[in-house]
C-alpha cells in the first residue's frame, strides 16, 4: 500500500520499490487489496479507490513513527542503491523544482551501477541507463551517507 500511497501504479514499479518481496506475493497482496476495496486495476496499472486513499495518512504516520523510533541504521547486507533512488525519488517535492526537466546523476563508490534522476515538471523518473538529457547535478557518494542524507531530510520535515 505504501508503494502505491507513494504514487507508483504499474506491477514493475511496484517491484523496484518493493526489490525483495517475490513477484508472487506481490502478485497475491494486490488481488487482496483489489478484494478488499482498497486497489482498483485500470489499463495504466493498479489505482487506490476511495479506501486506498484514506489510508495515506495513516501508513505515512505509521512510516514517520517507525523511522524516529523502529529501525537503527542499516546493516552493509542491507544497503541497497536501488531501493535508495526510489526513495529519493519519492521525496521530491515538485512544488519546489524548476518547471524545465532538471536531470541529476548519481555514482556510489563500490557500485558499477549509475543512476539518473530525471525531474520532469509533473513526475519523476529513476533511470538505470543514461536518459540521454545532460546533466545538470552530479552526486558521489557512498550508499550509506545517502541513507544518513535522506534521514536526515525527513527529520528536518516533520
Amino acid at each position: 500500500m505504501r508503494e502505491l500511497v507513494c504514487g507508483s501504479h504499474g506491477f514493475n514499479e511496484l517491484t523496484r520499490g518493493l526489490p525483495r518481496i517475490s513477484r508472487g506475493v506481490l502478485t497475491s497482496r494486490l488481488r487482496q487489496f483489489e478484494r478488499d476495496g482498497l486497489v482498483k486495476r485500470d489499463a495504466e496499472g493498479y489505482q487506490l479507490t476511495e479506501a486506498g486513499i484514506e489510508l495515506e495518512p495513516l501508513l505515512m504516520g505509521l512510516g514517520e513513527w517507525a523511522a524516529r523510533f523502529g529501525f537503527e541504521d542499516p546493516r552493509p547486507d542491507e544497503l541497497d542503491p536501488t531501493l535508495l533512488m526510489w526513495w529519493v525519488r519519492r521525496g521530491v517535492n515538485l512544488s519546489k523544482m524548476s518547471r524545465r526537466r532538471t536531470v541529476i546523476e548519481f555514482h556510489f563508490r563500490g557500485e558499477a551501477q549509475r543512476y539518473w534522476l530525471v525531474v520532469e515538471p509533473d513526475e519523476v523518473s529513476v533511470c538505470y541507463s543514461d536518459p540521454g538529457f545532460p546533466t545538470d547535478l552530479l552526486v558521489r557518494s557512498d550508499v550509506r551517507t545517502m541513507y544518513r542524507i535522506l534521514d536526515q531530510n525527513k527529520e528536518t520535515r516533520e
